[in-house]
């Protein structure tokens, strides 16, 4: 059965508590203006994030960040706060940089029904806070681990939503690079039955490419670990013996230092997000990862590039071709193998959904609710 996993050794990030230390004012200018700078995004100084915004339940949390259900004071509207220190960020220039690269993703992405939404960015002397589109119907991960596998029918629906997002991400020249169960959410608590709403939440670990074509090799440049092991690309964790890493708590074990013989960290593109869209689909319709999970790392890439998805597996007795056919696909251990997005919504499987999915977005388009 699936279980919960996260990026990183420690959760460092707390509840915003009254009478926390306070970063001197020089520190939270310099976080302003960096985080101003590296985003091109308007970000607000304030004396303290509470008198705006009143804090309500934690809805997760990851390596330095805390996330908040929040309202606003003025006008009663509810939001997601995604808290960090701004402590923490004037001593650590890489987490700064990060939290940067991930506004001016967000940034860089017009309105998109199915992409949680920033809607700003607020600095006081204690937090930095990011200000999101509240998603509140709950996240794939526990839907999965409550009520097990979902219907053909209703994974075709979350599929093809998924891939319209990351459509829309790659069109605009972002890779998620953290895509998983635990960042696709439900706009409605009760599901809404056969046709759940998702939305793409996340973006912390997003990067930039160029290319407006996916190249034919997969290659868009892009360089160094990032995601969740469990979910990764084997083009992803290869960089795992490049860096000072340990996935130890993200579905692995920390596995041998030593790199598997013949291996190569190699520049990788953003078909990284079609495979972790295949586990999020593995994931959807047999409850289940496809290359196990408490596993070493050198074991888990050997699995995910050597031997395949358990086919055998009992869930998959009551699964179509099609959709085996296309989690297959998916799960293509070479990237230039692999399908890139619109290939993938072009996959007989799904293009009827992905289909009804563009008309959706084009009704919304002609509402004026969303801009592309």
């Amino acid at each position: 059965m699936l279980e919960r996993v996260r990026l990183g050794a420690q959760h460092v990030a707390s509840r915003v508590r009254r009478g926390a230390a306070r970063t001197d004012e020089r520190a939270a200018a310099a976080v302003h203006a960096e985080l101003a700078a590296a985003s091109g995004a308007s970000v607000t100084r304030v004396s303290d994030v509470r008198t705006l915004y009143e804090l309500g339940a934690e809805l997760g949390r990851g390596r330095t960040s805390t996330v908040f259900e929040a309202v606003e004071r003025t006008s009663g509207q509810r939001v997601a706060l995604k808290t960090l220190s701004t402590a923490t960020l004037a001593a650590d220039r890489e987490e700064l940089a990060s939290v940067g690269c991930e506004l001016r993703a967000m940034r860089a992405l017009p309105p998109h029904p199915h992409i949680a939404q920033l809607r700003g960015v607020l600095v006081s002397g204690e937090h930095v806070a990011l200000v999101l589109e509240l998603v509140c119907g709950g996240d794939l991960l526990g839907s999965i681990e409550r009520d097990g596998a979902y219907t053909e029918a209703c994974a075709r629906c979350i599929l093809a939503q998924l891939a319209s997002a990351l459509w829309h991400c790659h069109a605009h020249g972002v890779c998620h690079r953290d895509v998983k169960p635990e960042n696709v959410c439900f706009v409605r608590t009760d599901g809404c039955g056969e046709r759940p709403v998702v939305k793409l939440i996340d973006f912390g670990l997003a990067d930039f490419f160029a290319a407006a074509e996916p190249p034919s090799d997969g290659d868009d440049g892009l360089r160094g670990l990032a995601g969740t092991a469990v979910y990764a690309a084997p083009e992803v964790m290869a960089w795992y013996w490049e860096e000072d890493a340990n996935l130890g708590d993200a579905g692995t074990q920390p596995g041998s230092r030593t790199k598997p013989a013949g291996l190569v960290a190699a520049p990788y593109g953003r078909r990284c997000d079609v495979w972790a869209a295949g586990v999020v689909l593995h994931a959807a319709l047999v409850a289940e990862l496809p290359f196990g999970q408490a596993l070493p790392i050198d074991e888990l890439l050997h699995r995910c590039a050597r031997i395949g998805p358990d086919w055998s597996a009992p869930g998959w007795a009551a699964v179509s071709a099609g959709a085996r056919e296309l989690v297959a696909s998916m799960l293509a251990p070479r990237a230039d193998q692999r399908p890139h997005v619109r290939q993938l919504c072009e996959h007989a499987w799904l293009r009827d959904e992905v289909a009804r999915v563009g008309r959706s977005v084009a009704a919304a388009r002609a509402l004026s609710l969303i801009h592309i």
